[in-house]
């Protein structure tokens, strides 16, 4: 993975699956997941449409939390 640099740490976080409460994604875990994937100084995220709420879910965590992002996307849906 060298297109992302030196300075960023190669393991990322996935979104495929999510701890839920009941039938919704539960924000509240997610956001504390991704506040110690943070914190541990980890920065890449993994999400795709073909994760039903893990788009909606990763943006409610950093709104939540944090007020400085960049977001470098890849679109890669299909036709």
């Amino acid at each position: 993975m060298a297109y992302l640099g030196d300075k960023i740490k190669k393991l990322g976080f996935g979104l495929m699956r999510l701890p839920k409460d009941g039938d919704k994604i539960d924000i509240t875990q997610v956001k504390d997941m991704v506040d110690c994937f943070l914190e541990a100084g980890f920065t890449y995220f993994d999400t795709a449409w073909a994760y039903p709420g893990s788009e909606d879910a990763i943006r409610q965590a950093f709104v939540v939390s944090h007020d400085k992002l960049l977001v470098i996307s890849q679109n890669k849906q299909p036709d």
